[in-house]
């Protein structure tokens, strides 16, 4: 079974779009991250796939899906 950080490290060395990593391409982290997760990613750039995570509601409430990640 694959940890968390195990998954994030192996998309994070790939590239959704041949020749653009995805250490320099959020959208394509994003989606090569859903795709090994097998979640559906909307084919937008970054922040528009954000907009979509935030529709997202926790009772009631709209929740916000968007968070800098700093790779240490």
């Amino acid at each position: 079974m694959s940890t968390t950080n195990t998954i994030l490290d192996e998309v994070y060395g790939t590239s959704y779009i041949e020749g653009l990593p995805n250490a320099n391409n959020c959208s394509g982290f994003i989606k090569s991250l859903g795709k090994k997760i097998g979640i559906s990613i909307p084919e937008k750039q970054a922040d528009g796939i954000m907009a979509d995570f935030n529709q997202l509601t926790q009772d009631g409430n709209y929740v916000s899906a968007w968070k800098k990640l700093n790779r240490v």
